[in-house]
């Protein structure tokens, strides 16, 4: 699901390699706003001697499917920013219970074909897609304790939810990143 060497060796270059900037989107929610992870990156690459262009069109208990639709919609801020970008990458972050949920679940359902249309508007945009990877609840979730009654449970079950979106959406010659934040 996540990057190990043979993903690694065989990823995409990003659409602007080669120029002396990154530029970044972020589409999340509260996880990534409240904990400012678009300063965090930019902050994080400037301090490798790099430069780098990090946004990010956040809203809270946005999930992958909310994201689509905003970015599908002409004139939505979702959509002019992607479309009117020169993106290297697009880092996808879901709602935090949703990836852990059963893929039968019309919450993951509706999460993985978000992720589909996104990426497909990535990929329309020359940019390589990141799903970034949450972190499970320190005593689980309680407002699905039959799914995720603990940290470590819904941490596996997160893992596995996004290496799914990932397989979804990877086709030969494109293949998603997953940068694995939950599992740090």
């Amino acid at each position: 699901g996540y990057p190990d060497d043979s993903i690694l060796e065989n990823l995409e270059e990003p659409a602007a390699a080669g120029t002396s900037q990154a530029s970044i989107l972020i589409y999340g929610n509260s996880y990534t706003s409240g904990n400012n992870l678009a300063g965090l990156v930019q902050t994080s690459i400037q301090n490798h001697d790099s430069q780098a262009s990090v946004t990010s069109r956040t809203g809270g208990g946005m999930n992958l499917d909310d994201h689509a639709s905003n970015a599908q919609t002409a004139g939505h801020q979702w959509n002019t920013t992607l479309a009117n970008g020169n993106w290297d990458w697009v880092i996808l972050q879901d709602q935090s219970q949703v990836p852990s949920f059963p893929t039968t679940s019309q919450y993951w359902q509706d999460s993985k074909a978000g992720a589909i249309a996104l990426d497909g508007l990535i990929e329309d945009n020359g940019a390589q897609t990141v799903f970034l990877m949450t972190w499970g609840r320190r005593n689980g979730d309680s407002q699905n304790a039959w799914r995720n009654p603990d940290f470590l449970t819904m941490q596996g079950h997160l893992e596995a939810g996004y290496g799914m979106y990932a397989e979804n959406v990877t086709s030969s010659g494109r293949q998603p990143v997953i940068a694995p934040a939950g599992l740090a």
